[in-house]
């Protein structure tokens, strides 16, 4: 198995909530920076407004937490619309091209918003228009600040300080995606190929392994072997104990038997109580070692109850390909029947398919 299921919970983590607050604290960093300026300038006016805006990145911060995400996201969105306008129109004008930050603020608001939810969805659409106005707004109109600030600042110093700061919060925000996209899409794949209760792979993915193996034993003549086992009077364990102590037994079986296979044998959970082995270059009579080791080591297997501990035994049923099987299909077929000959034949025992046959 690539991952375990903490893993797996830690990849499935909300993107769009480490979006936001990635987004959040470069926001609020730049606040700072700028803040700091205008207080080394002398600029109190303008540094007190800048602090206003401060707040409500935190107060967004707040709200997302605590489940109040359209109203986090509307509130930063509009903070960071409110901050470059200010910016802009009353401190640098366009020269300085503060107005290039709503590129990033376009991106950030698609990237934290969930489109699926109609209230997102709306909001997303009427913050873009009013991203778009606002970069058009400070494009054609915003040629002289309000507040006449820069008389002993260079415009196309801060002009490379605005662009540079755009390119670095584009770059760390995507890098940051990316990233958490490949690890949630990992973790789904995985959820995709493996049983959700044992951790082991699902019978998709042992039928795809199958006809693999299949293909690759006509062209290349490598056998395999396949081993069918399933639980005895499993129905019996979930009535007496409940389907928690069944489902422990199905986990800590799981667990057995993993721990007696090789790294390239694919195991997986073929429906309910039966699971099933693929071994690789393996003769019939390695197979038939492997699953009595497999059902002896299950037969000791102790699993705790309130007053004391319980066992059970499985069946197997266990058949290497031959010539007469014309498909992995068929040869699955096979297998099944040999297992319920073990089950028909008294339980907790192997049935392998004669040596003669093969």
């Amino acid at each position: 198995m690539d991952l375990t299921h903490k893993e797996i919970d830690r990849n499935m983590k909300d993107i769009r909530g480490l979006i936001f607050k990635i987004f959040s604290i470069i926001s609020m960093i730049v606040i700072v920076f700028f803040a700091i300026l205008f207080m080394w300038k002398g600029y109190w006016f303008a540094t007190l407004l800048l602090l206003i805006a401060f707040l409500p990145f935190l107060v967004a911060q707040y709200l997302y937490q605590k489940g109040y995400k359209t109203i986090g996201i509307f509130i930063t969105i509009l903070d960071a619309i409110w901050i470059v306008l200010f910016e802009t129109f009353f401190v640098f004008s366009n020269v300085a091209c503060f107005h290039y930050q709503y590129f990033d603020t376009m991106a950030i608001l698609f990237l934290i918003s969930d489109l699926y939810q109609p209230k997102q969805r709306n909001m997303s659409i009427g913050l873009a228009m009013a991203i778009l106005i606002s970069f058009f707004v400070c494009e054609k109109y915003a040629n002289t600040p309000v507040l006449d600030f820069v008389q002993y600042i260079n415009l196309n110093v801060l002009k490379d300080i605005s662009l540079i700061i755009t390119l670095i919060a584009m770059f760390i925000i995507f890098f940051t995606y990316s990233i958490q996209l490949s690890k949630k899409e990992k973790a789904m794949q995985f959820l995709v190929d493996h049983d959700a209760l044992t951790g082991i792979f699902n019978r998709g993915y042992f039928n795809e392994a199958g006809e693999k193996y299949f293909i690759n034993h006509k062209v290349n003549n490598i056998p395999f072997s396949v081993i069918l086992l399933d639980i005895d009077d499993f129905k019996k364990i979930n009535d007496q104990y409940g389907h928690q102590l069944g489902d422990r037994v199905l986990i800590k079986m799981s667990e057995t038997i993993s721990q007696n296979l090789r790294i390239e044998d694919v195991f997986a959970r073929y429906g309910g109580e039966e699971f099933v082995i693929l071994l690789p270059n393996t003769s019939i009579i390695e197979a038939h070692k492997i699953a009595e080791r497999i059902r002896l080591n299950i037969e000791l297997l102790k699993i705790p109850i309130n007053n004391g501990a319980m066992s059970f035994t499985i069946s197997i049923g266990v058949c290497t390909l031959s010539k007469h099987h014309w498909s992995f299909d068929q040869l699955l077929v096979e297998v099944d029947q040999l297992l319920y000959k073990s089950k028909n034949n008294g339980k907790n025992q192997t049935t392998q398919l004669s040596v003669e046959t093969i």
